[in-house]
């Protein structure tokens, strides 16, 4: 298969759109068919067994008591913030946004959404994007919540996403043929849409690797194993991230990434621990999908990981993930679990037993676990001290 080696400069940007195109739509063409082949990474398994049974090393997986299960405002929400001094905001199903604390609750924006598909917060909870209408060709905007403004995204952005730790976006606008990737600095005043990449391809989406650079590649599912690319906004260079990849999910932290891939045919798949060049380099002794999990620091430990882990992992293993998921056919039992990843400990965290939790959207701030629950649409607080010895 033909390397293409293509030089950073914005004299050639034109010539790596092109190439860009070309190349994608070669590896679309002569990707495995569903059933064939699995993704190739080179990994070396964690010292853990299964983190409900055993820690690293063979040792019982240690516990974490939990001093309290609450609900936010006891109400529905599609997407929260968590701010200093345990400050919630958060959006409810009507598209109102609604901020709390322990002693008061205030509506921050009283404007109504007619069918709202989803909302996602800024990094630091000061901006909220909104997508609502068609789920096929959605109309986006974003709201300034300090400010109290609106502003409306182009009519043909898809997918858009904010960067993880400033008010740029990035999102995919849709051709007949064709897409370009484009970024916006939503934070510099006066600021306009910057086209990265036009590519042959139809259905891509795209997602922060850090805050300088892109992955992209056609939307994930079991099904098919597909390319996805990196894209370095600085270099303006494009090389291939991961290859023969079915389903592949990713989520960044600040040291680690996680990368999720099917099995292909469906059935389950494979969680990967990346370092911080996006190598994959371990893999976990569990399964859950990146979207239920989050990376934090806690004050005396390097950072780690809390991931809601399904706990009947024999009918999740054999799902056909991430597509069964992720369309809301089902939802999952889980249990929380703190990975270090550095020493490789597990630490289970001891739940009630009657709260039967679909957790995502997972914050940990403040010596706290918020999470959505899908199996009731609320929000949860879950008090723990995650510095406690094990």
């Amino acid at each position: 298969m033909k390397k293409i080696v293509i030089i950073a400069g914005i004299v050639i940007l034109a010539a790596i759109f092109v190439f860009a195109g070309i190349f994608l739509r070669s590896r679309q063409k002569n990707a495995p068919p569903a059933g064939g082949g699995e993704t190739t990474v080179q990994t070396r398994s964690l010292p853990n067994a299964g983190p409900a049974e055993r820690g690293a090393g063979g040792s019982a997986a240690g516990s974490l008591p939990v001093s309290g299960v609450s609900n936010v405002a006891n109400v529905a929400a599609v997407d929260f913030a968590v701010l200093d001094g345990g400050v919630i905001r958060y959006v409810d199903p009507s598209g109102e946004v609604i901020q709390v604390t322990e002693t008061s609750s205030t509506i921050l924006s009283s404007l109504k959404i007619p069918d709202l598909l989803d909302a996602r917060f800024s990094y630091d909870g000061r901006k909220a994007l909104f997508k609502s209408g068609d789920s096929n060709s959605p109309r986006w905007r974003v709201y300034d919540v300090d400010k109290n403004i609106w502003r409306e995204l182009p009519l043909n952005a898809r997918d858009v996403v904010w960067a993880p730790g400033d008010y740029r976006i990035a999102y995919v606008s849709r051709g007949f043929s064709s897409s370009v990737i484009t970024t916006w600095d939503l934070g510099q005043k006066n600021s306009a849409p910057q086209k990265r990449l036009a590519l042959s391809a139809e259905d891509l989406t795209v997602n922060w690797a850090g805050p300088g650079a892109l992955l992209f590649g056609e939307r994930p599912s079991y099904a098919f194993a597909g390319t996805v690319w990196k894209y370095d906004l600085n270099r303006g260079s494009l090389s291939v991230f991961l290859d023969n990849a079915a389903g592949a999910e990713i989520l960044w932290g600040e040291n680690y990434g996680l990368l999720f891939t099917a099995h292909a045919g469906g059935g389950g798949g494979s969680l990967f621990l990346l370092g911080a060049d996006g190598t994959p380099s371990q893999t976990f002794s569990f399964l859950t999908l990146p979207e239920k999990c989050a990376f934090f620091s806690a004050t005396s430990s390097a950072e780690q990981v809390l991931c809601a882990v399904p706990a009947d992992s024999r009918t999740f293993a054999a799902a056909a993930l991430p597509d069964d998921y992720e369309r809301g056919i089902w939802n999952t039992a889980d249990n929380l679990y703190v990975v270090d990843l550095a020493g490789g400990g597990v630490v289970k965290l001891n739940l009630p037993a009657d709260l039967s939790a679909d957790a995502t959207r997972i914050r940990v701030s403040g010596g706290a676990v918020y999470f959505l629950n899908r199996a009731d649409k609320k929000l949860y607080k879950v008090l723990l001290s995650l510095d406690s010895s094990t």
